[in-house]
Protein backbone atom coordinates (compact mmCIF):
# COMPACT_ATOMS: atom_id res chain seq x y z
CA UNK A 1 0.00 0.00 0.00
CA UNK A 2 1.09 3.92 -1.03
CA UNK A 3 1.73 5.63 1.78
CA UNK A 4 -1.29 6.86 4.06
CA UNK A 5 -2.96 10.24 2.47
CA UNK A 6 -3.96 12.40 5.37
CA UNK A 7 -7.03 15.31 4.70
CA UNK A 8 -7.26 18.02 7.27
CA UNK A 9 -10.85 19.52 6.34
CA UNK A 10 -12.47 22.61 7.45
CA UNK A 11 -15.72 22.72 9.06
CA UNK A 12 -18.38 25.33 8.61
CA UNK A 13 -21.99 26.23 9.52
CA UNK A 14 -24.18 27.74 7.07
CA UNK A 15 -26.88 29.42 9.13
CA UNK A 16 -29.38 32.28 7.01
CA UNK A 17 -27.41 34.50 5.46
CA UNK A 18 -24.24 33.85 8.50
CA UNK A 19 -21.27 31.63 7.85
CA UNK A 20 -18.87 30.92 11.28
CA UNK A 21 -16.05 28.55 11.22
CA UNK A 22 -16.28 25.40 13.89
CA UNK A 23 -12.27 24.37 14.81
CA UNK A 24 -11.33 21.11 14.43
CA UNK A 25 -11.43 20.44 17.98
CA UNK A 26 -15.00 21.65 19.16
CA UNK A 27 -16.00 19.34 21.46
CA UNK A 28 -19.44 19.34 19.97
CA UNK A 29 -17.94 18.17 16.62
CA UNK A 30 -18.44 14.42 16.46
CA UNK A 31 -17.39 12.30 13.43
CA UNK A 32 -18.40 9.03 12.62
CA UNK A 33 -16.32 6.82 10.01
CA UNK A 34 -18.92 4.10 8.04
CA UNK A 35 -16.15 1.95 7.31
CA UNK A 36 -12.80 1.77 8.82
CA UNK A 37 -10.64 -0.47 6.53
CA UNK A 38 -10.86 2.59 4.01
CA UNK A 39 -10.30 5.61 6.13
CA UNK A 40 -9.59 6.32 9.43
CA UNK A 41 -10.16 9.99 11.51
CA UNK A 42 -6.92 10.32 13.62
CA UNK A 43 -8.09 12.54 16.41
CA UNK A 44 -4.87 13.19 17.81
CA UNK A 45 -4.17 15.61 14.02
CA UNK A 46 -7.80 16.46 13.29
CA UNK A 47 -7.35 14.70 10.22
CA UNK A 48 -8.96 11.71 7.44
CA UNK A 49 -6.20 9.04 6.86
CA UNK A 50 -6.54 7.23 4.01
CA UNK A 51 -5.94 3.03 4.94
CA UNK A 52 -6.52 1.44 1.59
CA UNK A 53 -5.32 2.17 -1.70
CA UNK A 54 -9.14 1.10 -3.51
CA UNK A 55 -12.23 0.99 -1.59
CA UNK A 56 -14.93 3.68 -0.95
CA UNK A 57 -16.44 5.05 2.70
CA UNK A 58 -18.10 7.93 4.41
CA UNK A 59 -18.06 10.23 7.31
CA UNK A 60 -20.95 11.47 9.43
CA UNK A 61 -20.18 14.50 10.64
CA UNK A 62 -22.40 15.52 13.75
CA UNK A 63 -22.54 19.51 15.11
CA UNK A 64 -25.07 20.39 17.36
CA UNK A 65 -27.82 18.99 15.95
CA UNK A 66 -26.67 19.67 11.92
CA UNK A 67 -25.31 16.52 10.25
CA UNK A 68 -23.07 16.24 7.00
CA UNK A 69 -21.58 13.67 5.15
CA UNK A 70 -18.35 13.84 3.55
CA UNK A 71 -17.51 10.44 0.96
CA UNK A 72 -13.95 9.34 0.17
CA UNK A 73 -13.32 7.29 -3.02
CA UNK A 74 -9.81 6.31 -2.92
CA UNK A 75 -8.05 5.46 -6.08
CA UNK A 76 -4.27 4.97 -7.41
CA UNK A 77 -3.39 8.82 -7.21
CA UNK A 78 -0.98 8.49 -9.79
CA UNK A 79 -4.39 8.36 -11.96
CA UNK A 80 -5.43 11.47 -10.82
CA UNK A 81 -1.98 13.25 -11.64
CA UNK A 82 -2.51 13.22 -15.29
CA UNK A 83 -5.71 15.08 -15.14
CA UNK A 84 -3.96 18.52 -13.41
CA UNK A 85 -2.94 21.04 -16.03
CA UNK A 86 -1.57 24.33 -15.20
CA UNK A 87 -1.15 27.24 -17.37
CA UNK A 88 2.80 28.57 -17.83
CA UNK A 89 1.92 31.73 -19.22
CA UNK A 90 -1.08 34.33 -19.80
CA UNK A 91 -3.05 33.89 -23.04
CA UNK A 92 -6.13 32.79 -24.57
CA UNK A 93 -7.48 29.99 -22.92
CA UNK A 94 -7.81 27.71 -26.29
CA UNK A 95 -4.46 28.22 -26.81
CA UNK A 96 -2.67 25.00 -26.22
CA UNK A 97 0.82 26.64 -26.07
CA UNK A 98 -0.24 28.22 -22.68
CA UNK A 99 -0.53 24.55 -20.44
CA UNK A 100 1.87 22.56 -19.19
CA UNK A 101 1.10 19.65 -21.01
CA UNK A 102 1.00 21.29 -24.52
CA UNK A 103 -2.97 20.07 -24.28
CA UNK A 104 -6.37 22.67 -23.70
CA UNK A 105 -8.14 21.49 -20.61
CA UNK A 106 -10.90 18.58 -21.34
CA UNK A 107 -13.18 17.05 -19.13
CA UNK A 108 -10.91 15.05 -17.02
CA UNK A 109 -8.69 17.88 -16.37
CA UNK A 110 -8.70 19.67 -13.05
CA UNK A 111 -7.55 23.32 -14.08
CA UNK A 112 -5.09 25.56 -11.92
CA UNK A 113 -4.81 28.98 -12.93
CA UNK A 114 -1.02 29.94 -12.05
CA UNK A 115 0.03 33.14 -9.87
CA UNK A 116 1.18 35.84 -12.13
CA UNK A 117 -0.75 34.68 -15.24
CA UNK A 118 -4.12 36.36 -17.00
CA UNK A 119 -6.29 34.05 -19.12
CA UNK A 120 -8.92 34.65 -21.09
CA UNK A 121 -11.79 32.47 -21.56
CA UNK A 122 -12.33 32.29 -25.90
CA UNK A 123 -14.42 29.23 -25.98
CA UNK A 124 -16.20 26.94 -23.86
CA UNK A 125 -15.25 24.20 -21.83
CA UNK A 126 -15.98 21.39 -19.58
CA UNK A 127 -13.87 20.92 -16.93
CA UNK A 128 -13.36 18.60 -13.50
CA UNK A 129 -12.82 21.50 -11.25
CA UNK A 130 -10.20 24.96 -11.42
CA UNK A 131 -8.68 26.46 -8.73
CA UNK A 132 -7.21 30.48 -10.06
CA UNK A 133 -3.96 30.75 -7.30
CA UNK A 134 -3.62 34.25 -5.63
CA UNK A 135 -2.40 36.49 -8.04
CA UNK A 136 -3.95 34.52 -11.02
CA UNK A 137 -6.93 36.05 -13.14
CA UNK A 138 -9.51 34.58 -15.17
CA UNK A 139 -11.70 36.72 -17.57
CA UNK A 140 -14.74 35.46 -19.28
CA UNK A 141 -15.37 38.66 -21.48
CA UNK A 142 -17.35 36.68 -24.74
CA UNK A 143 -20.74 36.14 -24.27
CA UNK A 144 -21.03 33.00 -26.13
CA UNK A 145 -18.53 31.13 -24.08
CA UNK A 146 -19.29 28.59 -21.06
CA UNK A 147 -17.39 27.04 -18.30
CA UNK A 148 -18.49 24.35 -16.51
CA UNK A 149 -17.13 21.46 -14.77
CA UNK A 150 -19.01 18.39 -14.34
CA UNK A 151 -19.90 15.55 -11.59
CA UNK A 152 -17.35 12.64 -12.01
CA UNK A 153 -17.39 9.68 -10.37
CA UNK A 154 -20.26 11.27 -8.13
CA UNK A 155 -17.92 13.54 -6.71
CA UNK A 156 -18.22 17.13 -5.52
CA UNK A 157 -16.19 18.97 -8.02
CA UNK A 158 -15.05 22.68 -7.02
CA UNK A 159 -14.39 26.02 -8.19
CA UNK A 160 -11.71 28.09 -5.94
CA UNK A 161 -11.11 31.36 -6.25
CA UNK A 162 -7.80 32.45 -4.90
CA UNK A 163 -7.14 35.26 -7.58
CA UNK A 164 -9.46 37.17 -9.43
CA UNK A 165 -12.75 36.13 -11.57
CA UNK A 166 -13.75 38.52 -13.92
CA UNK A 167 -16.95 37.33 -15.84
CA UNK A 168 -18.59 40.52 -17.44
CA UNK A 169 -19.79 37.96 -20.47
CA UNK A 170 -20.55 34.10 -20.86
CA UNK A 171 -21.81 31.81 -18.60
CA UNK A 172 -20.30 30.04 -15.56
CA UNK A 173 -22.24 26.50 -14.50
CA UNK A 174 -21.40 25.06 -11.05
CA UNK A 175 -21.89 21.91 -10.34
CA UNK A 176 -20.38 21.22 -7.17
CA UNK A 177 -19.10 24.20 -4.73
CA UNK A 178 -18.02 27.59 -5.14
CA UNK A 179 -15.21 29.07 -3.17
CA UNK A 180 -14.30 32.64 -3.11
CA UNK A 181 -11.47 33.56 -0.84
CA UNK A 182 -11.70 37.18 0.09
CA UNK A 183 -9.34 39.55 1.51
CA UNK A 184 -10.72 41.88 3.87
CA UNK A 185 -8.90 45.37 3.35
CA UNK A 186 -9.02 47.76 6.41
CA UNK A 187 -8.77 52.02 5.93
Amino acid sequence: MADSLLVYPNYAVVYNTSIASIPNNCTDLSISIADPNVVQYVDSLFAFKSVSDTGSSYAVITYLSLTDTIYFINTNIDELSDCVIRTTSSGLYSDFTIWNKGIVPDICDSVIIMAGHNITLDTSSIIRSIYIEAGGILNMPDASSILQWVNLMMEIENCIVNGNLDISGGSLFVNGRLKLIVEVLSY
